[in-house]
């Protein structure tokens, strides 16, 4: 998912409909996300399953992979006509008021992962190093790219949304990467 800079342009097209990512008011994920379906809209909202722990209970929950942010598969005139309509949604996510789509190759891999079940952990890494490109090469992420980094004293595969300005890092067995 590593991919080259963006070039300057505004992808929201006239007939051509496009992935993007917009930005929700906070803790509103799912409403914004049920509104853009309710408009019948293709939405998507990454979420990760989480244990929440109280003082008396634990429980597994799933939370948005990505705060205040969702994704819908939109053409121009429906940002006008119904997404600019829903009072959850700040904006659409530009960067710097250049409006860009996301590749749908990558709301795939986000699918994927968040399907995926991986509670990955990756203590034996074994000729693959921090900083080096590696691809998975099993399971239900096979040939997702990205990047081993060193966060906490443990090795993790970084995968970059470079949109979102986000390093999604999963913990992998080490003998699921191929360095490449």
């Amino acid at each position: 998912m590593i991919r080259e800079p963006l070039v300057k342009h505004n992808e929201l097209s006239i007939d051509t409909s496009k992935w993007f990512a917009f930005y929700v008011l906070p803790n509103c994920e799912k409403i914004a996300f049920n509104s853009l379906e309710s408009h019948g809209l293709e939405a998507f909202l990454p979420v990760k399953k989480e244990l929440n722990q109280w003082s008396d209970r634990k429980k597994w929950v799933e939370a948005p992979l990505f705060s205040s942010y969702v994704f819908a598969k939109i053409i121009r005139e429906e940002y006008y006509s119904h997404i600019k309509l829903i009072n959850k949604i700040v904006k659409i996510v530009d960067i710097g008021g250049e409006i860009f789509s996301i590749p749908e190759i990558e709301i795939d891999w986000l699918k994927k992962i968040c399907v995926s079940g991986y509670r990955i952990n990756s203590d034996s890494i074994d000729d693959i190093r921090p900083g080096d490109k590696a691809m998975v090469n099993t399971g239900p992420l096979i040939g997702l790219e990205g990047r081993v980094c060193n966060h906490l004293g443990k090795n993790k595969f970084a995968v970059e949304i470079i949109l979102l300005k986000r390093l999604l890092l999963l913990e992998i067995e080490g003998g699921e990467l191929t360095k490449i």
